[in-house]
């Protein structure tokens, strides 16, 4: 009997070429901004496949006059909550304008600029009767797919719950004719692959490290003139980066607020000792998107990233090796001397990793404190 040769193995074909991209209108409504901030009802989002994003697509129209304030058109939308299914906070509450920084800054899609899809030749982000997009970012990298979440249980449904803000919140000069604003909500999902393809080869049917989510979380701290320290309480995951938006009292956005120089500090150890605003507008410049939008970051604007380990650097569809591994323990901080009183805004975008196969675990070896690349699934349904 001739002897039994080892068969090599073949890699199943990977999830995203696999699944194909699908994308549905989940709701629509329209609005007309008031007096009072307007706190809609939460909206059901329909089971299809594995869910990536959810895009607002805002239009207005037979507005006369008005003039945005600075945070327009993005701050239409007062506070943003996407829940999951035992009601648990994914994204949010973050108000409008921030939310439209997460989209730009995680790097979820290219030629974005700061704000709210400006390189889009049908937004307007000024005037009477703005028009824009806008995306709530769930999926970590469209390269694998990983961070997307299940989403096949039409009976226990990820909610959205939007507040639409005030007239008095949204110009500085009113309209003489409100506009009535219409907001179209799409789900970008991966379709659900087969177990083979049309040649009968093995493909991955879930994303790899299913169960791994991408969280962002909103908490403000006042600062006075002097010496400030800004904590940050949102920790025990893998840190994706930190957004801070630095107000002034009144609620404008104003680099004086937040400290220069300023040291961040994790468990008393200084990763940056007093370095500049222009320093860190600096790294920031260096890992935007693309070309056209270095040096746009708003004022009162700054990021800590550590989602630019790619080939390119750029922040997006990274490997998790620069993401900064905290526990509920952990102590981190800014500390540095504030020229203007006011707040700043700390913006938390967390990754918690979920293994499905021990291999495929995140790894933080003691020695150096670094993460490695986890090993992607090979086989069906791994």
């Amino acid at each position: 009997m001739p002897p039994v040769r080892n068969q090599p193995v073949v890699p199943a074909i990977p999830f995203p070429a696999a699944a194909h991209r699908h994308a549905e209108l989940a709701f629509q409504f329209t609005a007309t901004p008031g007096a009072a901030v307007q706190q809609l009802n939460p909206i059901d989002i329909p089971a299809s496949g594995y869910l990536r994003h959810l895009v607002l697509e805002v239009t207005s129209t037979v507005g006369t006059v008005g003039v945005l304030n600075a945070d327009g058109p993005a701050n239409f939308f007062q506070s943003i909550l996407l829940q999951d299914v035992n009601g648990a906070n994914i994204f949010g509450p973050i108000d409008g304008y921030a939310a439209a920084l997460c989209h730009a800054i995680g790097g979820h899609a290219f030629k974005v600029n700061e704000q709210v899809g400006a390189a889009d030749p049908a937004t307007v982000l000024t005037g009477p009767n703005p028009v824009f997009s806008m995306r709530i970012p769930l999926e970590i990298s469209q390269r694998t797919g990983l961070g997307s979440l299940a989403n096949q249980n039409s009976a226990a449904n990820y909610k959205l719950t939007l507040a639409i803000n005030s007239e008095a919140a949204l110009t500085s000069t009113p309209w003489t004719v409100d506009p009535v604003y219409t907001v179209k909500g799409w789900i970008e999902t991966w379709t659900l692959p087969a177990p083979q393809d049309a040649r009968g080869n093995t493909q991955m049917q879930v994303p790899p490290l299913l169960g791994t989510g991408m969280y962002h979380s909103s908490r403000s701290k006042t600062v006075a003139v002097g010496n400030n320290t800004v904590e940050f309480t949102r920790l025990g995951n893998l840190i994706r980066y930190f957004l801070l938006i630095s107000r002034t009292a009144a609620g404008v956005r104003d680099s004086g607020v937040m400290p220069d120089p300023f040291s961040f500090t994790w468990d008393g150890n200084n990763i940056q000792s007093q370095v500049s605003q222009r320093l860190v507008r600096l790294w920031t410049n260096e890992s935007w998107l693309n070309s056209a939008n270095i040096g746009a970051l708003p004022a009162g604007v700054f990021v800590l990233p550590f989602n630019t380990a790619n080939p390119g650097g750029r922040m997006g569809d990274e490997d998790p090796d620069l993401y900064l591994p905290t526990t509920q323990s952990s102590r981190l901080e800014i500390n540095g001397n504030s020229a203007v009183a006011g707040t700043v805004q700390v913006v938390t975008c967390e990754v918690a990793p979920y293994e499905v196969q021990q291999a495929e675990r995140y790894q933080q070896p003691n020695a150096s404190g670094s993460l490695q690349q986890p090993n992607l699934p090979t086989t069906q349904g791994s």
